[in-house]
């Protein structure tokens, strides 16, 4: 169940995480297959909260 949404600009997209420009970092829901989104591109990103509700957990990351 998504817990909230986001919007912000890439600037990185890593293996275990996104991070927005404004310094946002969220760790990827277990193995999540993101397609390649080069730096700079404004996403959405849906996420999730994590078991002890204090962190977000990326459930999709898409271009804008």
């Amino acid at each position: 169940m998504v817990s909230g949404a986001m919007v912000g600009v890439l600037k990185e997209l890593l293996a275990d995480r996104v991070v927005l420009t404004d310094g946002t970092a969220i760790r990827f829901a277990g193995a999540l297959s993101v397609p390649r989104i080069a730096p700079g591109s404004r996403v959405t990103i849906l996420y999730t909260r994590d078991d002890d509700g204090e962190g977000m957990l990326v459930q999709s990351v898409k271009h804008m």
